[in-house]
C-alpha cells in the first residue's frame, strides 16, 4: 500500500471501546497539565500528528484572523519549516476545498485543505511527499486531513474565546469530541505515541509509560523513551504498599517520588532494571474514566527532585 492512500486500519468494536476509554482518560489528565499551553504549540502538535499519520515529511499549518496580525500562528515541517507556501494557500482559498497536486515546486504529491471557522476560512493545512517517493494522497487521506483541519480550527477558535469561560468550555468540549472522532481512524499504539510525544512539550521528561489496569496488575501498553520491544506487556503488582503504583490506584491521585534511589516509603521500589536506568525522579498520574481508574501514566526524569 502506498503512503497516504488510505487511512490507518480499522479496529474492532471491542478495541475501539477500549481505545475510547483511554482517550477520555488522557483528555482529562492532559487537559490539567496543558491548560495554559500556547496556541502555536497546540497547532505544531496537530501538524506533527497529521504528518505522522499520513507519513508525509513536509507540512505546514497556517492560521490567521486579519486584520489582527497578532492573531496568527504558523507551524512547518521539512521544506516548509521556514514559512508556508503562500501561492498554495491562495489556490486553496480560491478553490474553497481540498486541493491535490501530483507535483508541487520541487516536491512530490501535495494535499492541502482549508481550515474553516464556521463559514469563514481562517487558514490552511497541507502535506507533501518527497519528489522521488512515488506516493500519492488518496481519498481516505483527504478525509483524514480534513479532520485534522477541523481540530485546528476548533483550537484556534478556543484560543480566541478563552477569555469567556462559558464559551471556552463549549469549545473545549467540541475540541475533545473532534479529537476522539479523529482517533477513530488511528490504532491505539499510534494514538498513545502521539499523545506522549505531545506531553513532552507540556511536562519535560526523559521516559514515560502508559500502564493499563488488568486484574491486579498494571501492564505497560505504551511508552516513550523506553524499548517497547522489551517492556510492552510487562506487568507490575497494582496492590500492596511496597510500590507507589498502589497509592496512585488507591487514592486516585498523583504520586511523586522525588528520588527513587533516596529515602521514600516504598520498600519494593524501584525495580532492579528501573534502578539501573539512571532515572531519579518519578511521577505517577491516574487515568480516570468516570469513577473508574483504568490505569496510570508515569513520567521519569534523570534529575532528582525535578517534578
Amino acid at each position: 500500500m502506498k503512503k497516504g492512500e488510505s487511512s490507518p486500519s480499522a479496529v474492532s468494536p471491542g478495541s475501539r471501546d477500549r481505545r475510547d476509554d483511554w482517550l477520555a482518560a488522557f483528555d482529562e489528565t492532559i487537559a490539567g497539565l496543558s491548560a495554559h499551553r500556547p496556541l502555536a504549540g497546540v497547532l505544531a502538535g496537530i501538524l506533527s500528528m497529521a504528518a505522522h499519520a499520513l507519513e508525509a515529511p513536509h507540512g505546514f499549518l497556517h492560521v490567521s484572523r486579519p486584520p489582527d496580525l497578532e492573531a496568527e500562528a504558523v507551524a512547518g515541517l521539512g521544506a516548509w519549516a521556514g514559512s508556508p507556501p503562500s501561492e498554495l494557500e491562495l489556490e486553496v482559498e480560491h478553490g474553497g476545498g481540498p486541493l491535490r497536486r501530483e507535483r508541487y515546486a520541487e516536491l512530490g504529491a501535495v494535499l492541502a485543505v482549508p481550515i474553516q471557522a464556521g463559514v469563514r476560512m481562517v487558514g490552511t493545512l497541507g502535506l507533501a511527499f518527497h519528489a522521488d517517493s512515488g506516493s500519492r494522497f488518496g481519498d481516505a487521506a483527504v478525509e483524514l486531513l480534513v479532520r485534522f483541519a477541523q481540530v485546528a480550527a476548533l483550537a484556534f477558535e478556543n484560543d480566541r474565546l478563552v477569555g469567556t469561560e462559558r464559551v471556552a468550555r463549549q469549545q473545549e468540549q467540541a475540541l475533545r469530541a473532534a479529537t476522539q472522532a479523529l482517533s477513530a481512524t488511528l490504532r491505539l499504539p499510534d494514538v498513545l505515541a502521539a499523545i506522549l510525544n505531545e506531553l513532552q512539550n507540556v511536562v519535560p521528561h526523559d521516559t514515560s509509560s502508559v500502564q493499563e489496569l488488568q486484574g491486579d496488575r498494571m501492564v505497560i501498553v505504551g511508552g516513550r523513551g523506553i524499548d517497547l520491544g522489551v517492556f510492552l506487556g510487562l506487568g507490575f503488582a497494582a496492590h500492596g504498599g511496597g510500590v507507589p503504583n498502589s497509592d496512585v490506584l488507591r487514592h486516585r491521585a498523583p504520586v511523586l517520588v522525588a528520588d527513587i534511589l533516596g529515602d521514600h516509603p516504598y520498600p519494593d521500589f524501584p525495580h532492579a532494571a528501573h534502578a539501573l536506568s539512571g532515572v531519579r525522579s518519578w511521577l505517577g498520574v491516574p487515568l480516570l474514566f468516570g469513577n473508574q481508574c483504568t490505569g496510570m501514566l508515569t513520567l521519569d526524569k534523570l534529575e532528582a527532585g525535578f517534578f
